[in-house]
């Protein structure tokens, strides 16, 4: 019997499972530039991308981080929580990106005092503020406190994570939504996945800058930043557990896609 697909995007898919509370996410190998819209296959990043997910979402289990992450079912393939999700994510900015640094007159890889919090419209990409999130009745107002202090939580912890790796987090994407008939202490749940192309972050042995959009900026291999991650997390490319599919080839058909 075919699997229902729920939704779909270029890395991920998620399809229905037998309880309707409960859901599996199929990470592919498909990428999406930011810029141009055009989709690029690097053969095994779903694989890596899955691997650095379920790193970071046992470690939040360990933290006590409500996710929808139950538990990894094979090498592409994961179990969660079913979650509607907001209608907008969240992107928060620790450090000045190049860009930010040109426009604002900072010094390039400056550490914010404290985080710049930004809300997205999921279907048209608009920036939101609280007023927009209250009039469109995106989220009540008495959660908004609870939402902040959420965020702010996971990205102390992916901070910490991250410091202990010799990275330090520059700007992080974050998908939140509310759990099904599923108990926590807040009605937020940190869903989606957590792979190299929600975040970015600064490699403090070699000053790169790695992971989300720089993946497809060109200054950089694609791969370099999935392999550079996944290892620094520990997540080993070589030897005899190592999946066939790694190390990345890179299809002909879609260098120019870069």
């Amino acid at each position: 019997m075919e699997k229902k697909i729920i939704s779909q995007n270029p890395g991920r898919i998620v399809y229905a499972a037998s309880k309707e509370t409960e859901c599996f996410h199929y990470f592919t190998d498909i990428i999406a530039c930011p810029i141009s819209g055009k989709e690029l296959e690097l053969p095994g990043k779903g694989v890596i991308n899955h691997r650095v997910s379920g790193f970071f979402f046992s470690k939040f289990q360990q933290l006590n981080i409500p996710t929808h992450f139950i538990r990894m079912l094979n090498m592409r393939q994961s179990l969660m929580h079913f979650t509607l999700p907001l209608d907008f994510c969240v992107r928060v900015v620790c450090m000045a990106s190049s860009i930010w640094a040109k426009d604002f007159n900072v010094a390039p890889h400056s550490v914010f005092s404290r985080p710049i919090i930004e809300y997205v419209h999921l279907g048209s990409g608009r920036l939101l503020n609280e007023t927009h999130l209250s009039a469109f009745s995106m989220l009540e107002m008495q959660d908004l406190d609870e939402l902040h202090n959420t965020i702010l939580r996971i990205v102390d912890s992916v901070k910490g994570i991250c410091i202990a790796m010799r990275f330090q987090l520059m700007e992080i994407k974050l998908q939140l939504g509310c759990g099904f008939n599923y108990s926590s202490d807040t009605p937020f749940l940190l869903c989606g996945d957590f792979s190299p192309e929600s975040f970015s972050v600064l490699d403090l042995d070699t000053n790169m800058v790695l992971g989300g959009e720089n993946i497809t900026n060109a200054v950089y291999p694609p791969n370099l930043h999935y392999r550079t991650i996944a290892a620094r997390l520990g997540i080993g490319l070589e030897g005899p557990s190592r999946s066939q599919v790694l190390p990345f080839q890179i299809k002909e058909s879609s260098q120019d896609y870069l």
